[in-house]
């Protein structure tokens, strides 16, 4: 399970970098302290750098679309003396942040290791998919302890409060309007605020620098960061999630291949999925394939009554499939854009004449 998740962040970034982590399965993380009620946890090694010494390597680094629009929203003028960078990100972005935690979490020159992650055995773990009613996607929780160790966080959890972390320098409350606080509502922005990829958990039981979360389960808005997840469901990093977004902008270099986007690859990691839906309930649903084999799912959004799910297709040249709906009884056609699952705009297409029905986009 860690070898396949390590190979997933391998196809998915090109940083000509080693990050090394220690994985362990123990009810104590790294330093000795109960895990408690955490199914998984992370130590990470820890740089502070000076402002403009960060931002000059992060504008430097820029090599996505993603950075273009991201540091262009960068501060003017410094909101912290210092950036803390975990050691891995620091090196993304050509920093000297070498590795220097040893296995039981101390910190020292030659410590081998940029981060030590934890999954807590107290806790039902299943290490093979599907993730079963009742038991924790393991492999979800390693891919959410390996973003923070590559370098996702607020400096809201951390021990130096006073320093900005990398991922604070994309959190609005609103257009212009920053927010780096635990009051109001963050949100992760690359374009100032105009557009919200995600927002950020506010909730004290739950890590500052996660994905807020839906408060029930089976949550509809599933990410592999988000603060609390729940048993039986499962989810990933991919080319379009918010958790690759962040680690882009952040410095990490995003590998999206060109020419190979299809109409049926939902996460854009060269695979077509499945797409499912319930004529009864009206609820869609994606299943993420590989070649033959289901690896995992997410609801997609539910259907007015009287509309029709026909078909996907890229109407906008985002790059991302959309759904297309036909409603019989009005004739009338539409388009709802997605963000792999999750819908994030709609339009009305053209009313069809009488006597012809939409069959395919």
């Amino acid at each position: 399970m860690i070898i396949s998740a390590i190979q997933a962040y391998q196809a998915l970034f090109n940083d000509p970098i080693t990050v090394t982590i220690y994985f362990r399965l123990s009810a104590f993380d790294a330093t000795g302290i109960p895990m408690g009620n955490k199914v998984g946890g992370s130590n990470s090694t820890c740089y502070p750098r000076d402002w403009n010494t960060f931002i000059a390597a992060l504008e430097a680094d820029g090599k996505t679309a993603n950075d273009t629009a991201a540091n262009s929203s960068l501060p003017t003028t410094p909101l912290s003396a210092s950036i803390v960078t975990r050691s891995a990100g620091g090196r993304a972005i050509g920093l000297d942040t070498p590795p220097a935690m040893f296995a039981d979490g101390t910190l020292g020159v030659g410590g081998p290791y940029d981060g030590v992650i934890t999954l807590n055995p107290a806790w039902p773990l299943q290490f093979t998919r599907p993730a079963s009613p009742g038991n924790f996607d393991a492999r979800m929780f390693t891919e959410h302890e390996i973003d923070e160790v590559l370098g996702l966080g607020s400096h809201l959890d951390s021990v130096v409060p006073e320093f900005l972390n990398p991922q604070d320098l994309f959190s609005w409350s609103s257009l212009n309007a920053r927010n780096t606080t635990s009051s109001g509502v963050r949100h992760f922005s690359i374009d100032r605020g105009l557009h919200y990829i995600v927002t950020f958990n506010q909730d004290p039981g739950g890590d500052f620098g996660d994905f807020a979360s839906d408060g029930f389960c089976p949550a509809t808005h599933l990410y592999v960061q988000n603060a609390f997840n729940c048993p039986g469901q499962s989810a990933d990093i991919s080319a379009t999630s918010p958790e690759a977004i962040n680690l882009d902008v952040i410095g990490y270099d995003l590998a999206v291949a060109s020419g190979t986007t299809s109409q049926f690859d939902f996460n854009r990691d060269g695979k077509n999925d499945y797409l499912l839906f319930n004529p009864s309930t009206r609820q869609s649903a994606i299943w993420y394939m590989n070649n033959n084999v289901r690896v995992s799912g997410a609801y997609g959004p539910t259907l007015p009554v009287g509309w029709t799910l026909i078909g996907t297709a890229d109407f906008n040249s985002d790059g991302k499939p959309d759904f297309v709906l036909f409603n019989p009884s009005t004739r009338q056609t539409a388009i709802w854009y997605l963000n792999n699952f999750q819908l994030i705009g709609g339009a009305f297409g053209p009313t069809l004449p009488a006597g012809w029905a939409l069959t395919a986009p």
